[in-house]
């Protein structure tokens, strides 16, 4: 079970992050187009800011994860994501994404990716290679399949 929460955990989490391409398109048709190379740039800064701050902040998550534990952070991560998340889709320009998309959703993802990864090792000793392995394996999956499932939740929505 943890090492299917892991696995979850990390699939959820870059799967999103590298399914930017289809958000990358839908936010030009959203907010401007894809014609304008200004608009371009700006959009593209989104998916970027987002990818650089969830390893930026680990050093950060390591620290909280040393204080209070594998549990409390990622909980606390992954509330801040869907903070983040969940005030994105209330936006009506680009520029406020990089707050709610780029920095807090990505900041909560850090929070929940490390201790998902930390975890591994306080409960798979033989065999962490391996689980560890199958818990990184689970963002290619989420990774293929999430961008099929968001063209068509785009589409619908």
């Amino acid at each position: 079970l943890v090492m299917l929460a892991a696995m979850w955990c990390n699939g959820s989490v870059f799967g999103i992050q590298n399914a930017c391409g289809v958000l990358f398109v839908s936010m030009l048709k959203t907010f401007g187009s894809k014609d304008d190379d200004k608009m371009v740039f700006k959009t593209a800064w989104v998916g970027s800011l987002s990818m650089g701050m969830i390893f930026f902040c680990c050093p950060i998550v390591s620290i909280f994860t040393d204080l209070f534990g594998c549990r409390k952070t990622a909980v606390m991560g992954a509330a801040v994501g869907f903070v983040g998340l969940m005030s994105s889709s209330f936006v009506s320009s680009i520029e406020p994404l990089y707050l709610t998309y780029g920095i807090i959703f990505a900041c909560g993802c850090s929070f929940a990716y490390q201790p998902s990864l930390v975890i591994l090792g306080h409960y798979f000793k033989k065999r962490l290679g391996l689980v560890n392995g199958i818990v990184t394996a689970g963002s290619s999956v989420f990774t293929i399949l999430l961008p099929l499932l968001l063209r068509v939740l785009i589409d619908s929505v």
